[in-house]
């Protein structure tokens, strides 16, 4: 049976929901250790960025035939937006500053950006990467290989 990388990077944007909603409970909780929950998050978000720009786009760049190919370099953009409210929350947290409005724009963002990605361009995927393609992208989402030390990220 062939991967999916289409299922796989969507359930790689639940798994990262999680973790902002596992954050967010600790952030409610008195005593709660928010600042590594949300660490725990943005380096899954970082490390799919990371799979996504290192492997899925520029593939995607190649194939200037498939429609999908017309959304890399917005996507591209959003990431530029999504990475500075990630250290902008983190930057909050470590404060000690109210970060709701930070991450209410960090939550629209991701919310048009991802299903961009899933209406426009994971289905199309599964048509252009090789098995071995769709596997190393797969393997890089369970991983924490670009990012093996969250204490080290900025």
């Amino acid at each position: 049976m062939s991967l999916s990388i289409d299922i796989a990077l969507s359930e790689d944007h639940q798994s990262i929901d999680g973790y902002f909603d596992a954050y967010l409970e600790e952030k409610r909780k008195p005593g709660g250790n928010a600042l590594q929950s949300f660490r725990t998050y943005k380096a899954s978000l970082l490390r799919h960025i990371k799979c996504e720009e290192d492997l899925i786009f520029p593939i995607l760049a190649k194939a200037s035939d498939e429609p999908a190919s017309a959304e890399v370099s917005t996507l591209r953009d959003e990431h530029q937006i999504i990475v500075p409210l990630l250290m902008e929350v983190e930057k909050h947290i470590k404060e000690g500053k109210d970060s709701t409005s930070v991450e209410r724009k960090l939550f629209e963002e991701l919310h048009e950006h991802n299903a961009r990605e899933e209406l426009k361009v994971y289905g199309a995927l599964d048509r252009l990467l090789s098995e071995s393609q769709k596997q190393e992208a797969a393997e890089a989402l369970k991983s924490m290989r670009f990012f093996p030390d969250t204490a080290s990220l900025p």
